[in-house]
């Protein structure tokens, strides 16, 4: 009987396990997507500051 109990709570120890494995994966994914999205919001905001600079200089000849 004790055998049963053990043999038991090892295999949903094992079922556990190994979604926590995939969610692991999952996680390191998503992470690395976060990145690379984190990566082009600042190329873009880059881009924007820089554009407004230009048209900010370009005020300032015409005045």
């Amino acid at each position: 009987m004790t055998d049963s109990v053990d043999n038991l709570v090892l295999e949903h120890l094992r079922a556990i396990r190994a979604v926590q494995d995939k969610h692991t994966e999952r996680f390191a994914r998503l992470e690395s997507r976060m990145t690379n999205l984190e990566s082009t919001v600042a190329g873009l905001r880059r881009d924007l500051a820089h554009r407004y600079g230009e048209v900010v200089e370009q005020h300032g000849h015409t005045d």
